[in-house]
C-alpha cells in the first residue's frame, strides 16, 4: 500500500467475497471499490460506491460478460455499469439479480414473451411408439403464471410454433418448460422437464433462443416410467412492462452493440501485435 493509502498497482490483495443478505449485495468490484446493492425502506434499489450513494431507485439492472448495467437517478455521477471481479462475476451477479427480484421498483416486472417452436426425439408414449405432446411453461414456482400449446398427434417431433405471454414475472426467475402426451382415456405422460435460467436473460437484448434438453423431474414424472428424451426449441424474449417502450429502437441498439462486439473480435489466423 502506498503511504498515502492508495493501492499499488499490481498488488496482490486478496478480494472478499460477495456478502448478500435479504436486503443488500456487497462486494468489491474491478476497480477496487467496494459496491452495495441495497433495498431502501420502500423497497426500491439503491446503488453505493465506497458508503456513498450514486443511484437512487436502480432500473433496467443486466448482466452483460462481467459488467453489470443500469439507470436510474443518478447522485453526482455518471456511470452506467460497474464491472464486476471475472472470478467471482457468476456468483455476483446471480445474488444482485436475485435482490432485484425482490425490488418494489415497478421496473422489475417484465413482459415475458415465449415462442414454443419444435420439440425433437420425444419419447413414444403411445403404443406404436408415438406421442401426442404439447408443452406447458409458466416461471418456476408460480404455477398460476401457466400456459399451454396445443397438442399434437401421433408424433415424436411436432412442430407447434405458439406464442404465449406468461404473466406475473419479475427479473431475476426461471421459465419452465414440462412436456406431456396427451392421452385421452387415462392421465396425461410426461415426456420431459428444461428451464430457461435468469442468468440466460440477463443479455442487452434479454432473449434466449435455442435447444433446450429435456430431463426427468421427480415432480412430474411417474415413478417407474422410461427416461425423458429428446430437445425443445424456444424462444423466450423480456420486454419492460412499459406502453412507451419502442421496441423497434431497442432492437436497433442491441443490434449495433452485437455489431460492435463482432468487429472487436480478432479473426481467426491474424496475430496480435504486442506494443
Amino acid at each position: 500500500t502506498h503511504p498515502s493509502g492508495s493501492r499499488v498497482a499490481g498488488s496482490s490483495r486478496r478480494r472478499p467475497g460477495a456478502m448478500a443478505s435479504e436486503t443488500e449485495v456487497s462486494f468489491d468490484d474491478a476497480q477496487g471499490r467496494r459496491v452495495l446493492f441495497k433495498l431502501n425502506t420502500a423497497g426500491y434499489l439503491d446503488y453505493y460506491v465506497d458508503g456513498k450513494q450514486k443511484v437512487q431507485k436502480v432500473k433496467e439492472l443486466r448482466a452483460q460478460g462481467d459488467c453489470l448495467h443500469f439507470d436510474g437517478k443518478r447522485v453526482l455521477c455518471t456511470e452506467k455499469e460497474v464491472p464486476v471481479p471475472h472470478d467471482m462475476s457468476a456468483d455476483i451477479i446471480k445474488k444482485v439479480m436475485s435482490l432485484t427480484a425482490r425490488a418494489t421498483n415497478p421496473v422489475t416486472a417484465m413482459r415475458c414473451l415465449v415462442e414454443v417452436t419444435s420439440a425433437a426425439g420425444l419419447r413414444g408414449a403411445d403404443v406404436g411408439g408415438r406421442s401426442d405432446p404439447y408443452c406447458i411453461c409458466g416461471v418456476v414456482g408460480k404455477a398460476h403464471t401457466r400456459d399451454r400449446t396445443k397438442y399434437k398427434s401421433r408424433t415424436t417431433a411436432p412442430n407447434w410454433s405458439e406464442k404465449l405471454e406468461i404473466h406475473d414475472f419479475k427479473l431475476g426467475e426461471d421459465i419452465e418448460f414440462i412436456i406431456m402426451d396427451h392421452d385421452y382415456m387415462s392421465k396425461d405422460d410426461f415426456l420431459g422437464y428444461a428451464v430457461v435460467t435468469s442468468q440466460e436473460l440477463t443479455s442487452p437484448a434479454r432473449l434466449f433462443e435455442g435447444d433446450l434438453r429435456l430431463i426427468d423431474n421427480s415432480k412430474y414424472a411417474t415413478k417407474g416410467r422410461a427416461k425423458a428424451k429428446g430437445t425443445l426449441r424456444v424462444r423466450v424474449q423480456l420486454l419492460p412492462d412499459d406502453p412507451d417502450f419502442d421496441i423497434a429502437a431497442e432492437a436497433s441498439v442491441v443490434a449495433r452493440d452485437r455489431d460492435q462486439e463482432e468487429q472487436a473480435r480478432p479473426r481467426a489466423g491474424t496475430l496480435t501485435r504486442s506494443r
